[in-house]
């Protein structure tokens, strides 16, 4: 059974009947969270907008409210509109009357508050932390020899050109029902190693979670039923039904823009594959060789293109399991659904795929001596 959870459905959350402000200040907030190039479009869009709306309007103010060296059409308002809202002022047309001057200061007025705003918004984006990390498509439970306890991995990799500091990751389960006694389906799950203190570029980190009698998901609920203090496969998949999605949420310092930043990615039940580990990313080459034939540079290269790849108990691949024929040229029930699976995911069908999701980060308490800055979600 390469994935689990095939039946079970995507759970969402939504809220109906919130009442929510929208004031000027919380307009600005929604925009704070536009990328650089929404919000250069916006400004230029604004721009052109306020020029163009108040050329008409001074153009009605008619002719002999202006002093021009040409003729009196809607170009020569044209100017006079984007020398008013760029604050050029050649002089070649300006208005005479009281209407034409008063249209004149609430033009600039406005494009001084435009202007301002929009420089804001840009050096938030250009401040922002480009810190990227990159998940695994799949999360994976295996059971690495026949007496240990079974174990949740996740696999990512550092896609930042620099490297990320005081990294700590974190596990937290939702369950689709509540357990008795607790007001909230939620459970951290603790991971065998959640810190570690540089995570260098192009790196990868595995991160495990052992599904023993003392993992929260065993104590919500009895899953070991014989007793034997770990769970077997048979017994992690009756807890399947009570799991909605994993969440893995990581945290670091990012040291070229010196703030906190965060990720986060989240693996529902047809992303959970069991039976299965890791293929290697990791491989070494010999790039220097001494005289004596003994290498004198050794090189370990992290290959991002494995960071999919797995390998199932019974060896095949995950590639080779997802695309290989049966014997009559077609594909079996299995296989394809499993394919199914995987154009469900490149279509968003399931969950977000690839680089993860960044959420707004909080000055780190331990982040001592460290400046900590605010982004916005992206």
């Amino acid at each position: 059974m390469p994935a689990l959870g095939l039946d079970s459905p995507n759970f969402k959350f939504e809220s109906e009947n919130v009442v929510q402000r929208m004031g000027v200040l919380d307009t600005i907030s929604l925009m704070l969270s536009w990328t650089l190039r929404k919000t250069m479009l916006a400004g230029f869009v604004v721009t052109l907008l306020v020029i163009v709306v108040f050329s008409f309007l001074f153009l009605l103010c008619g002719e002999g409210c202006f002093v021009y060296s040409d003729e009196f059409d809607y170009e020569a308002m044209f100017a006079l509109s984007v020398h008013i809202y760029t604050t050029v002022g050649f002089g070649s047309v300006y208005p005479i009357c009281i209407t034409g001057q008063l249209l004149v200061v609430t033009e600039q007025y406005i494009s001084v508050g435009v202007v301002s705003v929009l420089a804001a918004l840009i050096v938030v984006q250009v401040m922002n932390p480009r810190a990227t990390v990159r998940f695994a498509k799949y999360g994976l439970f295996s059971v690495t020899k026949e007496d240990d306890p079974c174990r949740l991995l996740v696999r990512l990799a550092n896609t930042t050109r620099y490297p990320l500091e005081h990294c700590k990751a974190k596990f937290t389960c939702k369950l689709s029902r509540p357990p008795k006694g607790m007001p909230f389906p939620e459970v951290e799950l603790p991971l065998m190693a959640d810190t570690t203190a540089v995570l260098l570029p192009g790196s990868q980190w595995t991160l495990a979670h052992e599904l023993v009698p003392d993992s929260p998901l065993e104590k919500v609920h009895d899953f070991d039923e014989d007793n034997d203090g770990k769970l077997s496969m048979e017994e992690l998949e009756k807890a399947f039904p009570e799991i909605a999605w994993i969440d893995v949420q990581l945290s670091a310092f990012d040291t070229v823009y010196g703030s906190v930043v965060r990720f986060r990615h989240r693996y529902f039940l047809p992303d959970l594959i069991s039976q299965a580990h890791f293929k290697d990313m990791i491989r070494t080459e010999t790039r220097k060789t001494n005289a004596d034939g003994k290498p004198g540079e050794v090189c370990f290269v992290t290959d991002h293109n494995l960071i999919d790849e797995y390998i199932r108990e019974d060896g095949v691949r995950n590639s080779e399991y997802q695309h290989a024929p049966a014997a009559d040229g077609s594909k079996s029930d299995t296989k394809q659904v499993q394919d199914d699976l995987d154009d469900q995911s490149l279509h968003g069908a399931q969950s977000p795929k690839g680089v993860s999701e960044r959420v707004t980060p909080v000055p780190e308490p331990e982040m001592v001596g460290e400046r900590s800055s605010r982004y916005l979600s992206v």
